[in-house]
C-alpha cells in the first residue's frame, strides 16, 4: 500500500487514471497514420481535379493567343508580300489613265505583275480605292469572302457574310471549333503523360493530333480571314466618290 501510494503520488493520480491516460495516448498515436492517409488522399484528389482544369485553361489561353497573333499578322504584314518591282509597277498604273488602254491588255498586265486574275472593273475599283496597296496585298486572303458588285463598282461581302451579325456568328463558330480542335489534338498527350503507355501507343496518338490539328489550322485561318476582311473593305472604299 505504501508503494502504491508512492506511485500514485509520483504520477499525480490513481493507477486507474494512469492506465486510462496511457490507453488514450496509445489510441491517439494509433490514429495518426489514418489522419495522415486522409490528408494525403485529399491532396491527391485535389491534384486530380485541378490538373485537368489548369491544363484546359492553359490550352484555351494558348488558342486565343495564337488566334490573336495570327489576326494581327494578317492585318499588318501582308504588304511585305509585294516586292519593290510590284510597287513600281503599281505606281506606273496609278500615274496613267488606263481607261484609254485595251481591257484585255490591262487585265493581262495585272495578272503578270500581281499573279492574280482581276476583271477590268475590279482593277478600276482597286486603283480608285483609298489604299490600292492594301487591297492588292490582302486580296488573296479575303477573296473567298467577298465579291465584286458591278452595279455599284465596289467590293461587297458575299451573301453568307453580308451582315455584321452573320460575320460575328460565323467567326465565333469557327473560333470555337478551332479551340475545341486544339484541345482534342493536345488532350491525348496529357493522358499519355500520366499513364504508362508504350511508345507504339504514342505513335497512334499522332493520328488524332494530326487530324484535329488540321481542323484547328483551317478554322483558325477562316476565323482570322473574317477579321482581316474588315480592314480590306475599309481600304477598298473609293478615294473619290
Amino acid at each position: 500500500m505504501a508503494m502504491q501510494s508512492h506511485v500514485d503520488c509520483l504520477l499525480g493520480g490513481s493507477s486507474d487514471q494512469v492506465t486510462h491516460s496511457l490507453q488514450t495516448r496509445q489510441h491517439r498515436i494509433a490514429r495518426r497514420p489514418t489522419y495522415l492517409y486522409d490528408n494525403n488522399h485529399m491532396t491527391t484528389l485535389a491534384q486530380h481535379l485541378t490538373d485537368p482544369a489548369i491544363s484546359s485553361l492553359a490550352t484555351a489561353a494558348s488558342a486565343w493567343l495564337i488566334a490573336h497573333l495570327q489576326m494581327r499578322w494578317k492585318e499588318r504584314t501582308k504588304l511585305k508580300n509585294l516586292e519593290q518591282a510590284k510597287f513600281d509597277q503599281l505606281a506606273s498604273f496609278l500615274s496613267t489613265d488606263i481607261t484609254k488602254r485595251s481591257r484585255l491588255i490591262v487585265e493581262q498586265q495585272f495578272r503578270a505583275v500581281f499573279g492574280f486574275v482581276y476583271e477590268y472593273r475590279e482593277i478600276l475599283s482597286i486603283l480608285n480605292s483609298r489604299s490600292p496597296l492594301t487591297v492588292l496585298s490582302m486580296m488573296k486572303t479575303v477573296r473567298h469572302l467577298i465579291e465584286f458588285d458591278e452595279s455599284s463598282n465596289r467590293f461587297i461581302f458575299r451573301s453568307s457574310y453580308a451582315t455584321e451579325r452573320k460575320r460575328k456568328s460565323k467567326q465565333l463558330i469557327f473560333f470555337v471549333i478551332y479551340a475545341v480542335s486544339v484541345y482534342a489534338a493536345l488532350g491525348p498527350w496529357y493522358i499519355f503523360q500520366h499513364q504508362n503507355f508504350s511508345w507504339s501507343t504514342a505513335g497512334l496518338l499522332l493520328l488524332p493530333t494530326i487530324f484535329f490539328g488540321f481542323i484547328a489550322l483551317t478554322t483558325l485561318d477562316i476565323s482570322t480571314d473574317i477579321s482581316a476582311t474588315k480592314r480590306f473593305m475599309s481600304a477598298a472604299e473609293p478615294a473619290i466618290r
